[in-house]
């Protein structure tokens, strides 16, 4: 099966025409909305599967740029590109979006459908990176991944980047006195002694000098400082601190401050924005373009499900009566569920999370994946918040989402070698 067909569910919509002279006509009955779509030729084989925030207009500026309206938005492209496309595309199918979010998750969706082999080079986002806790040979170790929900263990995350999720876990191996060489301690005790063993910043469970079961022990610290219980070891070092300095152990109180800054700077910008794994859950919404409305998702383990659009004044109300509904299809869905798809949602989400849009948008944390007793409050004062700074900016909030879908669809193109018109390639940025 081509990709256009494997697309048929996932782009409901579709629009076809016999010749150059026709599309104009055809294209003009377009919706002037954001959407997910894909340009086929006259055999039905996929040319091109893109985003944007206005689909009469970049379809119409890539297919006909004539009947382009100089005031639309520009899908980009030179004109050779354009006349080339024009030649050969003969139908293209769509799916309305509410906003930016939900066409990356769409595009991201029929690309892996489309191309299973290849999809991982199309996608607009990277992966994530979480903490995992996992037993080699049963001496616990605490290590950067970012398969969450495609591997065995214990997940905390995400953090943005592999390269934050290192710095952490090199604060937690300096508080915690965690070995940096953890395949030597699965060699214990014939495991190699390193520098910080001999400088006293480790007692060496790698060759025998320290038993298994007392490194375990700071192992097992260490993952419950990570999943949230921070007091017990800042307690710890405050006490360490103060008698290092009665003692007049200067060198001591100053490693032991590091320390103290590392816990506070943990619980201040860290703890409040990472999350157990198999605890995850969150239902979020983004407002649809050019419309009084909103889309709402909810995100569940590696589990993602959309609803909308919603008018404003009823959004609170639904929420709290759809989020307990979408709960339980997750509990029903686990087994069939595919690690790898959670996994890579999970990233989705994650760098949502991370960017600017999520500022504009309403985020309600689910602990304990259940509702809280005052969600409806939470979202609507989110949600007179955003309305008074609408009010007070020039761009609102509706437009920027708006610009984002834009930029999105102008990065997130993809032609198959098989499918691309005779010398073009296009690639995502």
């Amino acid at each position: 099966m081509n990709a256009a067909a494997t697309l048929c569910e996932s782009l409901p919509s579709e629009r076809r025409w016999t010749g150059e002279s026709d599309a104009t006509a055809v294209l003009s009955q377009l919706p002037a909305a954001p959407a997910v779509y894909l340009l086929m030729d006259s055999a039905g084989s996929a040319i091109q599967l893109a985003t944007t925030q206005h689909l009469r207009s970049a379809v119409t500026a890539r297919l006909c740029p004539a009947a382009t309206d100089a005031t639309a938005p520009s899908a980009g492209g030179g004109s050779g590109r354009r006349a080339e496309l024009a030649s050969v595309v003969r139908a293209v199918r769509w799916r309305e979006v509410g906003g930016a979010f939900e066409a990356r998750w769409r595009y991201f969706r029929a690309c892996r459908d489309a191309w299973p082999r290849r999809y991982r080079e199309l996608l607009p986002f990277a992966p994530a990176a979480f903490l995992q806790q996992v037993r080699g040979r049963g001496v616990p170790e605490i290590r950067v991944s970012e398969r969450v929900y495609a591997d065995d263990g214990a997940f905390v995350g995400p953090w943005g980047t592999a390269g934050e999720a290192q710095r952490a876990l090199e604060g937690l191996q300096d508080l915690f006195e965690l070995c940096r060489y953890p395949a030597e301690v699965r060699r214990a005790p014939g495991g190699r002694r390193c520098a910080y063993a001999d400088m006293g910043r480790c007692d060496a469970p790698c060759d025998g000098s320290a038993p298994l079961e007392r490194y375990a022990a700071r192992v097992a610290a260490a993952w419950r400082f990570v999943r949230g219980e921070q007091e017990e070891a800042a307690r710890l070092v405050q006490d360490q601190m103060a008698r290092a300095a009665a003692e007049l152990r200067f060198e001591d109180a100053g490693v032991l401050k590091r320390q103290a800054d590392f816990i506070r700077r943990w619980q201040r910008d860290t703890a409040p924005r990472v999350h157990a794994a198999d605890d995850w859950s969150l239902w979020f919404a983004t407002r649809v373009a050019r419309r009084q409305a909103w889309t709402m998702y909810l995100f569940d383990r590696g589990e993602l499900r959309v609803h909308g659009p919603i008018a404003a004044k009823r959004l609170a109300a639904e929420a709290v009566t759809w989020i307990p509904v979408v709960l339980r299809d997750c509990d029903e869905s686990a087994a069939r569920a595919e690690p790898v798809l959670r996994m890579e949602q999970a990233w989705l989400v994650a760098q949502w999370l991370g960017g600017s849009a999520a500022e504009r948008s309403i985020v309600l944390q689910l602990p304990g994946r259940s509702v809280p007793a005052d969600a409806s409050e939470q979202i609507a004062a989110r949600w007179a918040s955003l309305q008074r700074s609408a009010e007070g900016s020039v761009a609102e909030p509706v437009i920027e989402s708006i610009a984002e879908s834009e930029d999105a669809g102008s990065v997130t193109t993809a032609d198959p070698p098989e499918a691309s018109p005779p010398g073009e390639s296009e690639s995502p940025a």
